[in-house]
């Protein structure tokens, strides 16, 4: 039996990699980015270059291991910056996590062979399409325009069926327009 590295090891080789290739390759192993990005997917993530932009799919360490979640804020006022992320199912926001533990963008996705671009074309108005259903679903779980940390604290039944509704929706329009 292989001992399998620990995710401190694998963000080590990634950041490597990101350095002297300017991208890598991921499989992600879980939903929390459906429709988008499900389990089995394999993505595209290069270094960042630019200020984050919220809606952006970012890849960063936590003690848990590697997260591939959207990217919405910084904490306010956090010394040193925290990043406030969510995946698109969860209805709760990811714990705070260092910025310096944000490895890269994710900037396409592949499932059944077919690579989707999240910067242009078809897949650019996808992804915009879900960031504006995703802050709509962030509005109705939290009350709030503006995201709200609330970690592990699950909103009122009502708002939990919205935020069915939406990713459904989500999940429609995914399979429309990219199968």
């Amino acid at each position: 039996m292989m001992n399998q590295p620990e995710s401190s090891q694998v963000s080590a080789l990634l950041q490597e990699t990101l350095q002297e290739e300017g991208q890598a390759m991921l499989t992600v192993t879980s939903n929390s980015m459906s429709p988008l990005i499900r389990r089995g997917d394999q993505v595209i993530l290069v270094a960042l270059t630019r200020p984050l932009q919220p809606g952006d799919i970012i890849t960063f360490q936590t003690d848990a291991g590697l997260w591939t979640h959207r990217f919405w804020g910084y904490v306010p006022e956090a010394n040193p910056p925290l990043l406030l992320t969510r995946g698109d199912k969860p209805e709760v926001f990811d714990p705070p996590t260092p910025a310096a533990h944000m490895l890269g963008l994710v900037i396409q996705r592949q499932r059944h062979g077919r690579w989707l671009h999240l910067y242009h074309g078809r897949g650019y108005w996808l992804n915009r399409h879900l960031v504006w259903l995703a802050a709509w679903d962030n509005r109705v779980l939290t009350g709030k325009t503006a995201p709200k940390l609330t970690v592990g604290s699950p909103p009122a039944r009502w708002r939990q069926g919205i935020h069915w509704v939406l990713h459904w929706w989500g999940r429609l329009v995914t399979a429309v327009f990219v199968g």
